[in-house]
């Protein structure tokens, strides 16, 4: 039922925002005119005012910002991303070009351009190098308005300042606490209705709320299990960083569902096929076959010769699997 009238209110907001666009450039047809009438009144706007066209205008911006978040009924994550990025560059700019200080113009950026972020925080998907480009654009920003030493230390930037540091907020730890402490209130969430939506959650939201946790065994045990495809000289730089990134989900998830213990198993293998050491164990680990590895190691080298030949324009069969 709620499924429907969602449906129903992107339907809307899609037609709103399409009969704006008629009206605004210039369709005085009974139909658009009747309709626009319409929306004007819904949104209270006054259409034999001098500054109506202006009000149209944002009442189309929110209708087709309402359809942006939903194509084919999912959140367009992409599109999102870029708009939040150009509105928080625009703010920082806006800021670095006033004559504030160097304590007030961080507090400034923490308070004003920062928020446009966080308000997307476990709503739409960010990745930590999404994450950590919105920090290197932050500091360029700084050094660009020499508001910030090309040699200066990023650690101290961050650091509060009664700490002595500058205490500027750090864009990727914001996001990672924002979205632990969301997934932890929906998952100690008693309501049965929210319980439903969270077991439904196979990946749809930032917080992966059904997918996140393996149950092993009685013995209170979990799994996280994570896999990646670099290139061969990147593998063991893969493998410590993904471990890492769960390490705080690690803790998170022990406490809040009284585990003895979380086990993370990061599956690295190059585009040549080449295994860290840990690659083995921890397929023995997980309890499967050993001809997992000679199977994945065949068809990663089989695909990496298909995409270079499609590549050099050699592609004459369909890859191998």
């Amino acid at each position: 039922m709620w499924k429907k009238r969602l449906e129903k209110n992107i339907d809307e907001y899609r037609a709103d925002a399409d009969v704006l666009s008629e009206f605004l450039a210039g369709n005085n047809s009974r139909r658009v005119m009747a309709k626009t009438q319409a929306i004007a009144r819904k949104a209270q706007i006054d259409l034999n005012n001098a500054d109506h066209r202006q009000q149209l205008l944002r009442q189309k911006a929110n209708a087709k910002g309402a359809r942006l978040l939903c194509q084919d009924g999912r959140i367009n994550h992409t599109q999102l991303k870029k708009e939040f990025q150009e509105k928080y560059k625009s703010r920082v700019t806006k800021l670095l070009n006033t004559l504030l200080s160097g304590g007030n113009l961080i507090k400034a950026i923490n308070s004003w351009a920062v928020p446009v972020l966080t308000y997307s925080f476990g709503i739409v998907k960010w990745s930590v190098t999404d994450l950590d480009e919105l920090d290197r654009l932050t500091r360029r920003l700084l050094t660009k308005f020499r508001h910030l030493h090309t040699n200066s230390s990023v650690i101290r930037l961050y650091l509060p300042r009664r700490r002595g540091g500058r205490g500027l907020l750090n864009i990727k730890n914001q996001c990672l606490n924002q979205e632990a402490s969301l997934r932890r209130k929906l998952l100690t969430n008693r309501d049965p209705l929210i319980t439903a939506v969270a077991r439904e959650d196979a990946g749809y939201t930032p917080l992966s709320l059904g997918c996140e946790l393996i149950p092993v065994d009685e013995q209170r045990r979990g799994i996280i299990i994570d896999i990646a495809v670099p290139l061969t000289h990147n593998i063991q730089k893969t493998e410590r960083e993904k471990i890492a990134k769960y390490e705080n989900l690690s803790i998170e998830l022990k406490r809040l569902w009284k585990l003895e213990k979380v086990e993370t198993y990061a599956l690295v293998i190059s585009a040549e096929g080449v295994m860290t050491t840990r690659f083995a164990k921890n397929i023995a680990a997980l309890g499967l076959s050993d001809n997992i590895i000679r199977n994945d190691q065949k068809a990663i080298v089989l695909q990496t010769c298909h995409i270079v030949r499609k590549v050099l324009g050699q592609d004459e069969f369909p890859p191998l699997a």
